[in-house]
């Protein structure tokens, strides 16, 4: 756990949108909780599973293309996004175009 918390602070100092960005709620899905932050040229999605279930997320475009930057399982860290969240799963996308 210690070590998911420091990857979470590296990761929001390394990327202004998650520091200083804008914020814009999403709806992905029932028992999801999303938002982008944007800075700059800089995007970052971030997806919250609420339950103890998969949730298929049907998102806009840019971020169905997004690459994990974190996530709370970590072998899927720096694959592209597969718009499914594993049970009780949070990931940080990086959002390019």
């Amino acid at each position: 756990m210690l070590s998911l918390y420091r990857s979470l602070l590296a990761l929001r100092r390394a990327r202004p949108a998650l520091s200083l960005g804008g914020f814009l709620p999403l709806e992905p899905a029932p028992n999801v909780l999303g938002y982008l932050r944007t800075h700059g040229g800089s995007r970052d999605a971030v997806l919250l599973n609420l339950s103890s279930s998969p949730q298929r997320l049907a998102l806009p475009g840019a971020i169905e293309r997004a690459q994990v930057a974190l996530s709370t399982h970590p072998a899927r860290a720096g694959r592209r996004w597969g718009s499914e969240l594993l049970p009780d799963e949070a990931v940080v996308l990086t959002v390019s175009g």
